[in-house]
């Protein structure tokens, strides 16, 4: 928004030279919506097609898949086991902190215990609650 205050000595001239400047930016302002609204509809632009930018073709990541991935791979695990196991048991390959992230997570919901702590190279065992 412009500050237009109108002083004692100011010129008619200055007034219609800023009428002009905000009349050629408005132009610029309502060829950028017109383009912006032919692109919605799909149609060309200088002969090109219009570009839409659709998101919706990325494959989506399901929000909570590691989680899932994980309780599937527990359903199949015995009652205690380590994390070899889980490893073991995963529908697909996850990197080794997704995992490990994935079950101090349960171990706060309550969902697992650690039975038995890692010991230098001994890992910790879990036992399902």
């Amino acid at each position: 928004m412009i500050d237009v205050r109108i002083k004692g000595n100011v010129k008619l001239r200055e007034l219609f030279a800023l009428r002009e400047q905000l009349r050629e930016e408005l132009e610029a302002v309502d060829k950028v919506i017109a383009i912006a609204q032919r692109r919605s509809r799909g149609e060309q632009i200088n002969g090109h097609p219009s570009i839409i930018f659709n998101h919706s073709d990325k494959p989506k990541r399901e929000y909570g898949i590691v989680g899932k991935l994980i309780a599937d791979a527990l359903a199949k695990c015995p009652r205690q086991f380590v994390f070899a196991d889980v490893e073991k048991n995963l529908a697909r390959p996850l990197k080794q902190e997704q995992i490990s992230l994935g079950l101090n997570r349960l171990g706060r919901q309550k969902k697992i215990k650690v039975a038995t702590p890692r010991n230098g190279r001994t890992p910790a065992v879990y036992e399902k609650m």
